[in-house]
């Protein structure tokens, strides 16, 4: 019955979003780090239906990344533009992984610094293929529910 309600398709967007929203809310409160990409109506319903996200551009600069577009794009005066990824899976991220090409494919497009933000990271992605390529990563250690999941994530 878990399993059932876990891996169905509307709970798993919901899912995706949770940590979308955290990762939305914290850019918001810094005032270091200009960035696109967010949320429109998180004010207006509660977190048991999916909100409407608005995705930055996929074209930066003359610069395309093609069809597919990162979670949040964000620019600091000094250090230049970033993309993010926030991936809020219950898998381990490994090389082989095709979200890990995709966001490397979609940041060299555009000339950003990528930065995944994942429940776990493998040690091999990380210091064998992240760190020498200058990604930027956070691990979380858990997956994010909805609110309105409270029960079946207890």
């Amino acid at each position: 019955m878990v399993y059932k309600k876990v891996t169905g398709s509307q709970f798993k967007n919901r899912l995706g979003q949770a940590l979308e929203i955290a990762v939305y809310k914290a850019l918001k409160q810094q005032n270091t780090l200009e960035f696109v990409g967010g949320f429109h109506d998180l004010d207006e319903h509660g977190d048991e239906k999916l909100y409407s996200k608005e995705d930055p551009p996929s074209i930066v600069s003359g610069q395309s990344m093609g069809k597919s577009r990162l979670d949040f794009l964000g620019w600091h005066r000094e250090a230049g533009v970033f993309g993010v990824e926030v991936k809020n899976a219950r898998a381990w991220y490994y090389p082989d992984r095709d979200e890990v090409r995709d966001l490397l494919r979609k940041c060299c497009a555009v000339n950003a610094v990528p930065v995944l933000i994942a429940r776990r990271i493998s040690y091999v992605l990380r210091s064998e293929v992240f760190e020498p390529c200058g990604v930027i990563i956070h691990q979380t250690f858990n997956q994010l529910y909805p609110n309105s999941a409270a029960e079946l994530a207890s």
